[in-house]
């Protein structure tokens, strides 16, 4: 899961530029990160943090979470549900190989948190693949085609004067979500 489009770069060649920090995924794992920044320069510090947020995260699930750096993007009560999701079976003993891409990123003002902003993207992990942690086998997909494609919203927050994710909406699955259409 590294990356590369527009203004973005791949893991191993971070821009600094752009704010991305880019975790040091291993070789065959490309992450398709947009360049794109909201016109509202008040947004753009909360869009960069999502983005960071997001290349860590997945990250933490390349490595069978066994890497916390997402932590310091999170905050609140969706700091203990996500380490519970990372703390699945289905995170501690699998990794990946391939590519995922997000597109079509947008930031908002969120409707029920003042000040928040939700920054969505679609996210496609059609082009990856599960691998044992272990032995680096691919494992049988299991998950039906359609879930590979989905709309996520992390509603980031101000706090102690960062920007973390303090919420994070039920995604949203392709034909749902019509614009991450594979």
């Amino acid at each position: 899961r590294t990356g590369s489009t527009g203004a973005a770069g791949s893991a191993g060649q971070p821009l600094r530029a752009s704010g991305l920090e880019w975790p040091p995924f291993g070789r065959g794992v490309h992450i398709v990160m947009p360049g794109w920044l909201p016109a509202d320069p008040g947004e753009v510090p909360a869009v960069i943090a999502a983005k960071n947020f997001l290349l860590a995260f997945l990250y933490a699930e390349y490595r069978g979470n066994q890497d916390d750096r997402w932590t310091g993007f999170a905050s609140g009560e969706v700091l203990g549900a996500l380490k519970a999701n990372l703390s699945q079976p289905s995170v501690t003993t699998e990794s990946f190989t391939g590519t995922i891409m997000f597109s079509h990123m947008q930031a908002y003002p969120d409707p029920t948190a003042a000040g928040a902003i939700d920054v969505s993207e679609c996210f496609d992990n059609s082009g990856s693949r599960n691998t044992n942690l272990i032995t680096g086998r691919i494992i049988a997909d299991r998950v039906p085609a359609d879930r590979h494609y989905y709309m996520n919203t992390d509603v980031m927050a101000k706090t102690n004067g960062r920007w973390t994710v303090i919420s994070v909406y039920p995604v949203v699955y392709y034909p749902r979500a019509g614009d991450c259409r594979p």
